[in-house]
């Protein structure tokens, strides 16, 4: 529990497993990311009073004609969730958790576009060199391939939103002491898998440009883990949080079979 713990301005974890023949390399440890107040960031403005920095709730229209369309603008970066609906019992996604696919595919098969249009206008909500690095290095990015849902990577994501976001905890670890690799492979085959986990935001857009900004993040793990063209598959879980209020779970998999 961190009621009574100083945390960063953002938190967020990421992940990776890659899997050659029997070997497995982990990626960097787990990183901090969240809004510290668990604030509804589709509420956030520019005059908005607080610690931590906000990680992307302004949406920024656009005209560009060279972005591809975005989704509905109610299934993407102004669809807001609400906490107390997230967790709904539903055996399917819902809408809310695939357009935070639709949102991460945004960024990926447009980054130049992206980063001019939705990330530039943030200017002055994060820390400078993250937020101009990734700025550039999206602008500098070949586009990669869209990321396609899948059943297990979505049933493990939610899984671990609802179980841990009811504890209030943050992290890779399973409520059961079970870690990423060993849960991982109980849902699918796959050859590299990772996991970014969002705390604080309840709009795809946040979530996604909080991750790619990755502020204060010095491996850049959760950037590294939404624009890597190694991924093919994703799920996304979303739940209530107890002390952030909202918690995403975003699993990736290249080459992915459900079990």
């Amino acid at each position: 529990m961190f009621k009574n713990t100083f945390l960063p301005a953002l938190l967020s974890f990421s992940l990776t497993l890659a899997l050659a023949g029997c070997g497995e390399t982990l990626g960097d440890p787990p990183n901090i990311v969240a809004d510290a107040d668990g604030g509804d960031d589709s509420q956030y403005d520019a005059g908005h009073q607080s610690t931590h920095t906000d990680g992307g709730g302004t949406d920024v229209p656009t005209n560009d004609a060279s972005l591809p369309p975005a989704p509905d603008p109610d299934d993407a970066g102004n669809h807001t969730q609400d906490a107390g609906q997230a967790d709904s019992g539903e055996d399917a996604p819902t809408e809310f958790e695939l357009s935070v696919i639709d949102e991460m595919n945004l960024a990926r098969t447009a980054p130049k576009e992206y980063a001019e249009t939705y990330i530039a206008p943030l200017s002055g909500q994060f820390s400078e060199l993250y937020f101009n690095e990734c700025i550039e290095e999206m602008k500098a990015m070949a586009p990669v391939g869209a990321l396609s849902h899948a059943d297990g990577l979505w049933r493990m994501a939610r899984a671990h939103a609802v179980t841990q976001g009811a504890t209030g905890e943050v992290g890779h670890d399973r409520t059961d002491g079970s870690s990423f690799s060993d849960v991982v492979r109980s849902y699918g085959t796959f050859t590299a898998a990772g996991e970014n986990i969002s705390y604080g935001k309840n709009t795809a857009r946040g979530i996604v440009i909080q991750l790619l900004v990755d502020d204060g993040i010095e491996s850049r793990g959760h950037r590294k883990n939404l624009l890597s063209s190694t991924f093919t598959s994703t799920g996304v879980g979303f739940a209530p949080h107890t002390y952030y209020r909202y918690e995403c779970v975003i699993d990736y998999a290249a080459n992915w079979k459900d079990k």
